[in-house]
């Protein structure tokens, strides 16, 4: 209510505006109407220029990322040449350990998703059905109560004629 208190107040200003002094208020209005060119030619400008300010901290982001993944890389094979035989054997069986754990933990986790979005599915389908047959029963009143009314006026008429 509020804003369009504000506008109203500021159309009649401007309204007010115009009548007094026609020739400020065109040059005014020519020169909104250059600055509003000016923002509709320049927005996609701009826009075009954020995607690829954008695209090119993505690009910087994918180069840091892939650089520490080298070194990483580097680091880890350097580790495992100093490792012994035994050593290694240990490290590459408890890798596979972490790995299934891993993998079966996923499995659980989508499992318990899975389950967890068919309970609010069949809940959400007992209130649509709960929904659907309150509303035939309604429906079913209604006919039921148009048919009295149907009967009752028939009646009502074949009194009248019987009173006439």
């Amino acid at each position: 209510k509020e804003g369009q208190r504000q506008a109203k107040v500021a159309g009649v200003h401007l309204a007010r505006h115009a009548l007094r002094k026609p020739l400020r208020f065109s040059r005014s209005l020519k020169k909104f109407l250059a600055y509003l060119r000016w923002v509709k030619y320049l927005l996609p400008i701009i826009a075009t220029s954020n995607k690829f300010l954008q695209n090119f901290l993505d690009l910087l982001k994918k180069m840091k990322q892939k650089r520490q993944a080298f070194l990483a890389r580097r680091i880890r094979r350097r580790m495992l040449r100093e490792k012994s035989d035994e050593e290694l054997r240990e490290w590459a069986a408890l890798r596979m350990q972490k790995i299934w754990r891993a993998k079966q933990a996923l499995k659980y986790a989508n499992a318990l998703k899975l389950l967890q979005c068919n309970r609010e599915m069949m809940a959400a389908r007992k209130l649509q059905d709960r929904f659907r047959n309150k509303l035939h029963l309604a429906r079913e009143r209604i006919a039921k109560k148009k048919q009295e009314l149907a009967a009752l006026q028939k009646k009502q008429k074949e009194m009248e004629m019987k009173a006439t």
